[in-house]
């Protein structure tokens, strides 16, 4: 289990299906899960029609253990 900490600039373009999708593919890198999220985050705001306006996209998948 994980969560994904994200900025607006991410959700914007993302549900949080399409996140939590998207770093589950990369098992337990978090690292490299949250750079996922971030990139599909920037290929959004690459295709939206703003004129180049690109909101900040910060990122965190962190793991959720349980209390032992």
């Amino acid at each position: 289990a994980f969560v994904v900490l994200a900025s607006d600039g991410v959700w914007d373009h993302l549900t949080s299906d399409e996140a939590v999708q998207i770093a589950a593919a990369f098992g337990n890198d978090w690292q490299r899960a949250a750079e996922a999220v971030a990139a599909k985050a920037a290929e959004g705001w690459s295709r939206a029609p703003n004129g180049g306006y690109r909101d900040d996209i910060t990122v965190v998948v962190a793991p959720m253990r349980p209390k032992r």
